[in-house]
């Protein structure tokens, strides 16, 4: 991040420039400079309201960013007026749109500490580019929950009271303000909840939160875990950070950090950009960073896959928008929404990074009946999205909820404490408006880490026909308690053409579930031609025996590692299933449910289907076999597993196989 600079008004170059040709909508635009400085880019934003105000409506405006900060006080709204414009950065390496206040006054005291006054509270800050670790106890674990006390409330609310250890008791303190200042962080399953502490009894041990009350599938209990935020504990840990009530800065500097060549950012907005019914507008080579979540009075309830947490940019209403080549990086919250009302916009080529949420969202939760309120026809394409749920661990990579139409394909998404890619928002047979998505060639890796359970790399819901999900490669899917699956239909999921996808690796902390392919329940799913290969549990599970035809299984490529092949009630389930390929590593007997193949084929499944050795030329994900491969006997069609994830230039391609946001600064869960 660049030094702040001195706020100064637009320049206006008259004259015209050639459009880049994925923006173009005329050969000749009116351009305008914009300078960096505090909310310039409104004093832009009103230069071309006024040139489209005086005659010019139709005419495309070009605003292009000269090299700089772009410090923001407040988001930059573009609503109808501010249509037809292309927003261009002439640097994009050096010039960012940002919501961060350097912090100044940072002093080393004889502790070894650093300490500053800024005057500003913040939940979330940033050192040298890098999100810095707030302080938490435990420092590198997280707490069983444990025993708890919960009292109901009037007014729909509850009030829960957890016992902590000794350890931490000194560092609480019962003074209310100061008090309000810690948090706790609870992992439940797939969800996360985070509540300000509300009280605290020394004596018993205990710290009290009151909120809404938890859902009674998913509520804190024993097997939940939890860690406590700005929360110092017995010391604090080099590279972590702590706000005091009164807004007092105190932060443990890491080996080689210095006080001359150290920048403190901390998040001052919590959106950049909104857009509001406006069409054919573009950006490109623009860096949004730094956005910030402060926790609400009433707390973060949990909602699956934080649902209910925004973005730091926000579109309604908008047609033919694109973001491209863009990068979002430091939020508190996910990276973008196409809310409501958004038709043929495109986010391609763009890196979201270190994100307090997720990546992109498209649709909203509810089902509109007012067509023009539905979201549909996007594209999300070639993108890189890593470093998920810093803040929200529950969040998603991208997540498709009531759209539909969509094109979700050649993105690269990774790191992440929950699922890669989710589809869908109803549960069971009822309405949905989640149909005829397309989610193809996406790399999807080190996803769950071991932190949540119920998760899958492409995880789906409700009636969705019409949807494909066709050549991703996804591996290293890993949750805590349970269900780390690769591909994961759940509670309804029906219409999905699943094809030509490779899985592997797919695993759970404390139990051997994972596995390639997990349908909860669901209706007319047809899984062909995927490989789906050494995970820690079987590889093909199904759970809910329905009276319809749940799924059609056949010329699948099924091995397994030490495990049987199926987990559930398949000798109930209503399904139809051959001409697969099976093999089996290690020692695990029986392989099917009726004990060997023949067995089970003489019930009346598998036909056509073998078990037998494989010989595979290369390393995953590159498999391919040799011409005179059994697999090819059962009618398994090769397929180009290298296709899948960004496409372009290779140093495009080589950003997406960095190794990210690794290290103990950038993994706050620490399973």
């Amino acid at each position: 991040m660049l030094a702040p600079k001195k706020s100064v008004l637009l320049g206006v170059l008259v004259g015209i420039c050639q459009l880049p040709p994925a923006m173009a909508q005329a050969e000749l635009a009116k351009t305008f400079i914009a300078v960096p400085g505090t909310n310039t880019l409104m004093t832009a934003r009103n230069a071309v309201r006024s040139w489209h105000a005086n005659g010019h409506a139709d005419e495309v405006a070009v605003i292009v960013l000269r090299e700089g900060d772009y410090a923001l006080t407040e988001p930059l709204i573009l609503d109808g007026r501010d249509g037809n414009a292309n927003w261009l950065a002439r640097t994009p390496d050096k010039t960012l749109i940002t919501g961060g206040k350097h912090i100044t006054g940072l002093a080393a005291t004889p502790d070894g500490h650093w300490h500053a006054a800024p005057e500003l509270h913040f939940e979330q800050l940033f050192i040298n580019g890098e999100r810095a670790a707030r302080s938490r106890f435990p420092a590198k674990d997280r707490l069983p929950l444990g025993d708890l006390q919960v009292k109901e409330l009037p007014a729909k609310r509850a009030q829960i009271s957890v016992k902590v250890p000794a350890e931490i008791i000194t560092a609480l303190t019962a003074d209310p303000i100061a008090l309000a200042e810690h948090q706790i962080l609870v992992f439940h399953k797939w969800d996360t909840s985070r509540y300000a502490l509300s009280a605290f009894d020394p004596t018993n041990g205990t710290i009290t939160v009151e909120g809404q009350p938890m859902t009674s599938w998913n509520p804190w209990n024993a097997q939940s875990f939890y860690l406590l935020d700005n929360c110092t504990g017995p010391s604090l840990a080099p590279g972590a950070w702590f706000l005091g009530p009164a807004g007092e800065l105190n932060y443990h500097p890491l080996p080689g950090e210095t006080l001359g060549q150290t920048e403190a950012v901390a998040p001052v907005l919590e959106q950049l950009l909104i857009v509001h019914g406006a069409s054919n507008l573009h950006f490109r080579g623009l860096h949004f960073g730094y956005t910030g979540y402060r926790l609400p009075r009433e707390g973060c309830p949990p909602v699956q896959a934080a649902a209910g947490i925004g973005a730091s940019i926000q579109i309604d209403d908008a047609e033919n928008l694109t973001f491209d080549n863009c990068e979002i990086t430091h939020t508190g919250n996910y990276g973008i929404w196409l809310r409501s009302g958004c038709r043929h916009c495109r986010i391609e080529h763009c890196l979201l990074e270190d994100l307090g949420a997720g990546g992109i969202r498209i649709g909203e939760m509810g089902i509109s009946q007012n067509p023009a309120n539905l979201t549909g026809a996007n594209v999300i394409a070639n993108n890189i999205i890593r470093g998920c749920g810093r803040i929200h661990p529950s969040a998603v990579g991208i997540w498709v909820g009531q759209s539909a139409n969509n094109e979700v394909t050649h993105n690269d998404i990774s790191d992440t404490f929950y699922t890669g890619i989710s589809a869908g928002w109803t549960w069971g047979y009822g309405p949905s408006q989640a149909t005829n998505n397309d989610i193809g060639y996406n790399r999807i890796h080190q996803i769950g880490q071991g932190v949540l359970s119920d998760m899958g790399g492409i995880y789906t819901l409700g009636v969705s026909p019409g949807s494909t999900c066709v050549g991703n490669v996804i591996f290293d899917v890993c949750a805590h308690d349970y269900g780390g699956w690769g591909i994961y239909p759940d509670e309804g999921s029906s219409g999905w053409q699943i094809a030509s996808n490779l899985v592997w690796h797919c695993t759970s902390v404390l139990s051997p579930s994972g596995g390639g392919f997990h349908q909860h329940y669901g209706a007319s799913n047809n899984i062909v031609n995927n490989v789906f290969a050494l995970s820690s549990g079987p590889p093909m599970q199904a759970t809910r025996v329905e009276s319809h035809l749940s799924f059609t299984l056949e010329h699948n490529l099924i091995i397994s590692s030490n495990s049987a092949f199926f987990y559930g009630p398949w000798n109930k389930l209503q399904y139809a299933s051959g001409s697969n390929c099976f093999v089996a590593y290690g020692q695990a007997a029986p392989l099917f449910p009726k004990g060997n193949l023949t067995a089970w084929q003489q019930v009346g499944h598998e036909s056509g289907s073998i078990l037998t050795a494989l010989a595979v030329k290369g390393n995953w994900p590159d498999v391919t076999f040799p011409a005179d491969s059994p697999v090819f006997a059962v009618g398994f069609k090769p397929f180009d597993a290298q296709l899948a994830g960004v496409t372009g230039d290779r140093a495009w391609m080589r950003r997406a196989l960095e190794s990210g946001n690794d290290g103990a600064r950038h993994h706050p869960y620490f399973p």
